[in-house]
């Protein structure tokens, strides 16, 4: 059987304004007849074009590739033009996984790494280095030609430490530039991901060679994997697309999407600290050995869950200074660092309350602008049911006070602390509490009930006077 390829394979043609890719029918019809022995002749004289047609039909050039492999003359014919065939594919990692299952194949790939480099997917050794991984004798590959793969690395650097990780030679690799390793992913200067450093320093445990580094950064990536963040599972891109003619709500999936990103922001943040040392241990004497878990995010914070605690770890704050008041959420640690980043310490308490309501966000809102405080992050989000009564800690009194960040000021005196008792609400978010006339003063999200608030005031001329520093 001859398949006319001038009357399928045609680029794009045009069905009532849309574009048809012809190369689809193409594949299918070659994946179909495959039996027959013209067609794989067909196939042998063509894989080159065939893999430059592959562009919107990768995978379907993947399963005629697997199919045509099983018999021996397409065995025969892709070891001899595995070259061209990695060459002009769109994505020649996808073709070679299929090919590196020949032995003829595989030697000679594994004897032309700069070739492979060359063309590999835009020039990123990250896939390639997935697809050689993934091959008995590739992580010895990987480990020989370490320099090449980490130079042309651009995105996940995990795929070329993970499998260094499993030879000595590459675990050499790994503790010879660990320090670039480690700047690679806390300098932000690649797309690269931090899950996979902390994956890498989990499978240093055991290795006497790494003793000193999975000390260093071992607690940092249990802590990571213990704060895992839930995902929302669709089983592919079709129910995702038939979801949304339904009108589901995708808030929760993009919210979530959203703290991984903020989770890892968070990671990098701790990593590349300074003082990352005492992180460690205010994390350790917090948790009390208990796991962490994942709680929420803020606009620039991870908040996890430990026990009755809740840990916020985030990169640098809007603002620190935070004017003592008593809706005002007490910590029982909060410390700003060198770098500008911050830890904050509170008891658990409820978020998800039916007493958290538009009207009692209004109420709070407008007592704290009573008080002198312009709450710039109005947001029902941001108040906690007390699960225990709102103490004031004794060193909130004492010479360290300023070390938890709040003002030391007559308008705002702590020796008039009255502490709200268990079930009373508070603002459980520090980082955009101003007092009046703070230059400095940033609006942040507001829930409709306190914009309309503020507008309402805006208009009648009243919000402005209220922004004034009252002597």
């Amino acid at each position: 059987m001859i398949i006319n390829y001038d009357k399928i394979s045609k680029k794009n043609t045009h069905d009532k304004g849309k574009i048809v890719d012809n190369n689809t029918e193409l594949f299918k019809r070659l994946i179909e007849n495959i039996d027959s022995e013209a067609v794989r002749i067909q196939i042998a004289n063509t894989l080159p074009e065939l893999s430059i047609l592959s562009e919107r039909n990768l995978y379907a050039f993947k399963e005629l590739l697997e199919k045509y492999m099983t018999y021996k003359d397409g065995k025969e014919q892709v070891s001899k033009k595995w070259r061209a065939i990695y060459q002009n594919s769109p994505s020649p990692t996808v073709p070679l996984s299929v090919m590196l299952q020949d032995e003829n194949v595989k030697r000679e790939a594994f004897e032309s790494m700069e070739f492979l480099i060359n063309y590999g997917d835009f020039r990123d050794s990250a896939p390639l280095a997935e697809v050689i991984g993934s091959v008995e004798g590739g992580a010895h590959v990987i480990a020989n030609n370490f320099e090449e793969f980490f130079a042309n690395c651009l995105t996940d650097l995990s795929a070329i430490t993970l499998p260094c990780m499993e030879t000595p030679l590459g675990r050499r690799k790994i503790k010879d530039n660990f320090d670039r390793i480690k700047g690679r992913y806390s300098e932000n200067q690649w797309d690269t991901s931090i899950r996979g450093f902390f994956e890498t320093v989990k499978r240093m445990k055991g290795h006497p060679e790494f003793a000193e580094e999975y000390k260093k950064y071992g607690y940092l990536a249990q802590v990571y994997e213990e704060a895992g963040i839930p995902t929302v599972q669709f089983k592919d891109p079709m129910e995702v697309l038939e979801l949304a003619k339904q009108g589901y709500d995708f808030s929760e999936a993009n919210m979530l999407s959203g703290a991984r990103f903020i989770k890892d922001e968070s990671f990098v943040a701790l990593l590349k600290s300074p003082d990352l040392e005492e992180k460690m241990i205010v994390l350790k004497e917090i948790s009390k050995g208990q796991p962490f878990r994942f709680k929420s995010t803020g606009s620039t914070s991870l908040i996890l869950q430990t026990g009755d605690m809740i840990v916020k770890i985030g990169a640098g704050r809007r603002k620190y200074e935070v004017p003592y008041h008593p809706r005002i959420m007490m910590p029982y640690f909060r410390k700003r660092y060198q770098d500008g980043s911050c830890i904050e310490v509170f008891n658990y308490g409820d978020t998800k309350s039916a007493d958290i309501t538009d009207e009692k966000l209004l109420e709070i809102y407008k007592e704290l602008e009573d008080a002198g405080i312009l709450w710039g992050d109005a947001r029902k989000e941001n108040l906690v049911v007390l699960k225990k009564d709102n103490i004031l800690p004794d060193y909130i009194a004492s010479d360290e006070f300023n070390v938890m960040g709040f003002l030391e000021h007559p308008r705002f005196p702590t020796n008039k602390h009255k502490p709200l008792k268990k079930g009373d609400i508070v603002v459980c978010d520090l980082d955009m509490l101003y007092v009046k006339g703070d230059p400095n003063y940033q609006r942040g999200i507001f829930d409709d009930v306190v914009y309309n608030y503020i507008d309402e005031q805006e208009r009648n001329g009243i919000y402005a006077r209220s922004m004034e520093l009252d002597e």
